[in-house]
């Protein structure tokens, strides 16, 4: 079975790498302004809700800068400026429909 994963592997390497340049690389997408304007406009809105979660629970957070979602778990990592320009670093976790923030 590894005799065979491994010739099957080569060969696809092997047929890769013989490709004529110009078909190996993906053809430039078409960006549509307007999607982007949309995701922008998502994005400020989900990291402004975001800071008000903070904010209810006795934090001092005026904007959320960066949110990377938990891996493993449902959550979120937040890094916030706060009023006086400190920046902060926060963990937003669900458990089961009640969320729960902790300073870090």
């Amino acid at each position: 079975m590894k005799k065979f994963l491994i010739c099957c592997f080569a060969a696809a390497a092997a047929v890769n790498f013989f490709r004529p340049e110009a078909e190996q690389k993906n053809p430039p997408e078409k960006k549509n302004p307007a999607a982007g304007a949309v995701q922008r406009k998502a994005e400020t809105k989900f990291l402004t809700q975001m800071s008000a979660i903070i904010r209810l629970y006795g934090y001092d957070c005026q904007r959320v800068d960066q949110a990377f979602p938990h891996i493993m778990s449902l959550g979120f990592e937040a890094f916030c400026t706060g009023r006086t320009g400190i920046k902060y670093r926060f963990t937003l976790e669900d458990h089961g429909g009640k969320w729960s923030v902790t300073a870090d």
